[in-house]
């Protein structure tokens, strides 16, 4: 069972909510691995695009069609340099993004 656990930016988590998703991502920041859970209220496709501070994107994933619900996935950042990335999470048509900050 998940649930969603709101807590303040400097302990290391950070939440978005947008229309018909719901992300939260922790650590924050993070050394090695990253985790995204997302709460869906529609079904769709779902692509998750990595990009840094200029705008590079550093990875692009088809996280696959899911039903609504929640769902988790995780980022290896062992090959990222230390710095401030932002995610994308894309699904039907919708976009929600945040900000993950990498610290080796």
């Amino acid at each position: 069972t998940w649930c969603k656990v709101t807590l303040a930016e400097n302990l290391g988590v950070e939440e978005q909510q947008g229309k018909g998703v719901q992300v939260v991502s922790y650590p924050n920041p993070a050394k090695d691995v990253f985790q995204i859970k997302y709460d869906l209220q529609m079904g769709g496709e779902v692509m998750l695009t990595v990009t840094d501070i200029s705008g590079k994107v550093q990875m692009t994933r088809n996280l696959g069609t899911h039903a609504i619900g929640a769902y988790n996935t995780q980022i290896d950042v062992t090959g990222f340099t230390s710095g401030v990335y932002f995610y994308t999470l894309s699904y039907s048509g919708k976009t929600q993004t945040g900000k993950m900050v990498l610290m080796k």
